[in-house]
């Protein structure tokens, strides 16, 4: 269950608040949508300023269909009789004048006889002005005894009577003695207003003495901590991408989702899943404001939900069928009903919140919703840039043949635009539909087993191995035995990657099957590619085999020259310095970089320019040269994040390049600020480095325990333990870290492993 959370974020807005009740305004408008926090976000202010001294009132004005005159005038004074026993009200009535306590008898039935009941007036004829004047000398004579003045809160003036907002125009002109500040909430998106209040709210914001406050969304660090706060712990970056995404920042929508979060939780440490649909009582509530239109205006709603994004009158006239005049009025009545969102500075249209769009698709038939989608669908295709939205509305519109090459052509955009995790999504989409739909894959010329080698490219990238070696794995049952020795042997060369991965002996056979099958074929990028492969993940620790390295990679050179596959030259030069590194040929190492680096820059080939500051970094560290290794570990993560790669294992390397960089040189902080939030989920076998860098921030910060614990966690990583890589880096440290805890024991126990193992 979401813990209750009164407030979090919005200091800027608080802030000028606070200075307003201070300061010189009579009043302060606070406005913003429904569920924005206008309540928690006053209470907060209130609660601080009576904190500092201020009397501070409330009063709620009630959605009733008749309303009470002067209820939240009356509520205000009845918690005012509450404060100090009810001392302070008697204080002041029997400091003011003496028509006071009469009046405010008025509003406050229930005063005893001793303390003036009062009937309705000495003629029982109700003044208006009598009254008003009572109520506003009583907060007056309060203001004038404390030391920071009195603060009338008025919430909802959007439900308020005539006599309300009539009393509170009387209050903040009429200049009364000692300081009375009015605050008064209302909802931005509240439509129809009744003609009274629309008036009254042109008439104050015209006033020199009125400051207005508009509460707009959260912005994501606060969506952030006010998720933390429901959940009573951190929750993931991706779930809180996933509220800002769905709740926009809006503060209910963000509690009634993490709500609904925690009501279907799994159990302790299954981690926060929001469930796709909309929790019950939010649904309820956005459907209710979009029984607000009907008829032309309620299909042009619909149309906006199910498109899911801005549209343009144009676009809105295709997706919906209806006429360009009919549009522009069901768009005129959206807005009056505020139904849209009030930003159009793109031209477009959409829902007022993304949440509104979802009750409102939610609330269509199946088959009114297919209509819209695959209208959608082709109302958008001439953009390339709106591919993957193309093909969701061809999936949801049940049309498999057309949304196969719109989810190709979103992969190939993702990827152009470095959006690793998003291109393997269409990429593994397009091979479940290539299989459902085998006819319409072979009539459009599409290469089912390139279509797995390009996803399990992307999974990787995107940091996923477990699920690139599933789709790798997927790949060889069904095409290993292809008529076409290069496609047997590109998925040979990645199910041989994977095999690797726990251990290389285990990948070796295939990877020998797939360059034999190599040498069958043309010269292709495949192929150097598999050579690169061979020689940095089977060649690489051998010592016996230092020339078959050499030998491999500059076979893999010949391959992608003759190929002219020229954005995979730099990384095999990349593997050739680091032959010669880790075999003593520090100059020729150095010369191979600068080969690669040149080459790289020409080509601007992201992973190229990875793998080469992963090189160079290494070496530096080994040199002693910590500095330079620093400036050149940051920078290729800088380029690796540009480039979408932050997931990559490379770019994990980069990290634990420059915090070793940065803890050698004594910048411990540094380190801490880089390694800490790529901690936060246990280590797995593609990015154990940083955890490495981690156990070693909390050893240094005396947190003996945790870096133990943290070498355990690394320890239980598949296919770790067997790798010599591995046990050479880290067995060492894992064995200090051991002997810190008192654990020599486990120490030794590690040391003689890694020995083993070397």
């Amino acid at each position: 269950m979401a813990r209750t959370v009164r407030f979090f974020g919005r200091e800027g807005e608080l802030s000028r608040l606070l200075g307003a009740l201070g300061g010189e305004a009579r009043l302060v408008l606070v406005v913003g949508d429904a569920g924005a926090g206008k309540t928690r976000f006053v209470t907060e202010a209130t609660d601080r300023a009576a904190a500092a001294g201020m009397v501070m009132v409330r009063g709620e004005c009630l959605p009733l269909a008749g309303t009470l005159p002067l209820f939240p005038v009356a509520d205000a004074l009845g918690e005012l009789g509450r404060l100090e026993g009810g001392g302070l009200l008697a204080a002041a009535l029997d400091a003011a004048p003496g028509y006071v306590r009469e009046e405010v008898g008025r509003l406050l039935p229930g005063m005893d006889a001793d303390g003036g009941t009062g009937p309705a007036g000495r003629d029982g004829e109700w003044s208006r002005e009598r009254l008003f004047a009572g109520a506003a000398e009583l907060l007056a004579v309060v203001a004038a005894r404390t030391a920071s003045g009195v603060g009338l809160v008025v919430e909802d003036v959007h439900w308020a009577d005539g006599e309300t907002l009539d009393f509170l125009t009387f209050l903040v002109r009429a200049g009364r003695r000692g300081p009375v500040r009015v605050v008064a909430t209302c909802r931005g998106d509240e439509a129809p207003l009744a003609a009274h209040v629309a008036g009254w709210l042109a008439r104050v914001r015209g006033d020199a003495g009125t400051e207005e406050i508009r509460l707009g969304p959260l912005s994501r660090a606060e969506v952030a901590g006010q998720a933390a706060a429901l959940a009573g712990a951190p929750v993931s970056p991706q779930v809180i991408d996933y509220l800002y995404a769905r709740a926009e920042g809006n503060a209910f929508f963000t509690e009634q989702l993490v709500a609904a979060a925690l009501a279907g939780q799994a159990g302790a440490g299954s981690g926060l899943r929001v469930p796709a649909g909309l929790p019950a009582r939010l649904a309820e509530l956005l459907a209710a404001r979009a029984g607000r239109c009907a008829g032309d205006a309620r299909a042009v709603l619909a149309g906006l939900a199910v498109a899911g994004r801005s549209l343009a009158e144009d676009l809105l006239a295709a997706v919906t069928e209806l006429e360009a005049g009919t549009v522009r009025r069901g768009l005129r009545e959206l807005a009056a009903a505020r139904l849209l969102a009030e930003d159009t500075s793109g031209g477009g249209h959409r829902p007022r919140h993304a949440l509104l769009g979802e009750a409102v698709a939610a609330g269509l038939l199946p088959g009114e919703r297919a209509v819209l989608h695959e209208r959608a669908a082709r109302a958008l295709a001439g953009d390339p840039a709106l591919a993957a939205e193309v093909a969701g509305h061809w999936q949801a519109a049940g049309r498999p043949a057309e949304e196969l090459p719109a989810r190709i052509a979103a992969a190939e955009a993702a990827e152009r635009l470095c959006g690793c995790a998003e291109a393997a999504v269409h990429w593994q989409r397009a091979i479940e539909l290539s299989e459902a739909e085998p006819d319409a894959a072979a009539a459009a010329g599409i290469d089912v087993p390139r279509l797995s080698v390009r996803a399990i490219d992307a999974l990787y990238r995107a940091g996923d191995s477990v699920r690139a070696g599933l789709v790798a794995e997927e790949a060889y049952r069904r095409f290993a035995g292809h008529a076409d020795p290069a496609i047997a042997a590109v998925v040979c060369h990645r199910a041989a990657v994977v095999r690797a991965k726990d251990a290389p002996a285990a990948g070796l056979p295939l990877m020998e099957e797939a360059l034999r099958l190599f040498e069958q074929a043309p010269p292709s990028s495949d192929h150097a590619e598999a050579l690169l492969d061979y020689a940095n993940t089977f060649l690489w620790w051998a010592e016996e085999q230092l020339q078959a390295s050499r030998t491999t990679l500059n076979r893999a050179l010949e391959i992608a020259e003759a190929a002219g596959a020229t954005a995979l030259i730099p990384r095999i030069v990349s593997i050739i310095a680091g032959v010669a590194f880790m075999h003593g040929q520090v100059e020729d190492g150095f010369a191979a970089l600068e080969r690669g680096w040149a080459l790289a820059r020409v080509v601007q080939d992201a992973p190229a320019l990875v793998w080469l500051a992963g090189n160079e970094s290494d070496a530096l560290l080994k040199l002693g040269q910590f500095q330079r290794a620093a400036d050149v570990a940051s920078r290729g993560l800088d380029t690796a994040r540009q480039a979408g790669l932050h997931s990559w294992r490379f770019a994990s390397v980069l990290a634990a390049n420059a915090a070793e960089a940065w803890l050698a040189l004594g910048r411990t902080a540094e380190a801490a600020a880089l390694i800490d939030p790529l901690t936060i989920t246990p280590p797995d076998r593609d990015r154990w480095v940083v955890d490495v860098a981690r156990a070693e921030i909390d050893l240094l910060r005396g947190d003996t325990d945790a870096a133990a614990e943290r070498w355990e966690l690394i320890y239980a990583c598949p296919g770790l333990i067997s790798r010599v890589d591995f046990a050479y880096e880290s067995a060492p440290r894992a064995a200090e870290a051991m002997l810190w805890a008192g654990r020599p024991g486990d120490a030794l126990r590690e040391t003689r492993r890694a020995l083993a193992r070397t």
